[in-house]
């Protein structure tokens, strides 16, 4: 008497991908947290290669120049790409947000352009070519305007903790429209 084999579907949320060895991962692991990025760059890296990674980050960077400079520097060893567009603050449109490329066996490279981060998450990858590349993206640091006040607020949404970033406007204030001669 011979067995028959049931097969029953899977949800869409269920499906696990199983890459090197036995690392299994399922696909619904790499998109990230709604008020962070459409997709986690260390979850995608695991899922697309199989292992954890190394990582190196660069901060302050002008991203959208950076990409650019990138996408058209290495436009021979670019594997895939993916890209995320959100909408502006403003709601006039919508921008570029991440920007992510696979290259060679192991190399993941994401601009995050609004929050001005370059990661670089790999396995194998030479320390040449990394140290290279982070060199190259250092030409493309934003100059930070010291005389600008930043304020931040800590909020507790339905997804978790967040910060959130108040616009300080400078304004001119005549003391003696608003206080007494006795101030």
């Amino acid at each position: 008497m011979t067995k028959e084999l049931q097969i029953s579907p899977t949800p869409p949320r269920q499906i696990v991908r199983q890459n090197h060895g036995n690392m299994m991962m399922g696909m619904t692991s790499v998109f990230g947290n709604l008020n962070r990025s459409y997709l986690n760059e260390y979850s995608l890296y695991m899922s697309q290669y199989g292992s954890i990674p190394n990582l190196v980050i660069e901060e302050n960077i002008d991203c959208k120049r950076a990409g650019e400079w990138f996408r058209k520097s290495f436009a021979g060893d670019i594997q895939d790409h993916l890209f995320s567009r959100v909408p502006t603050k403003q709601h006039k449109g919508s921008e570029l947000d991440d920007l992510f490329f696979f290259l060679y066996d192991d190399l993941l490279v994401n601009f995050d352009t609004i929050q001005g981060y370059v990661r670089l998450l790999f396995r194998n990858t030479d320390m040449d070519l990394i140290n290279g590349l982070v060199t190259s993206f250092k030409k493309f640091k934003k100059s930070k305007n010291p005389s600008k006040p930043e304020l931040f607020i800590l909020i507790n949404d339905g997804t978790g903790l967040d910060i959130r970033q108040f616009k300080i406007n400078n304004s001119k204030i005549n003391i003696a429209e608003n206080y007494n001669d006795d101030f």
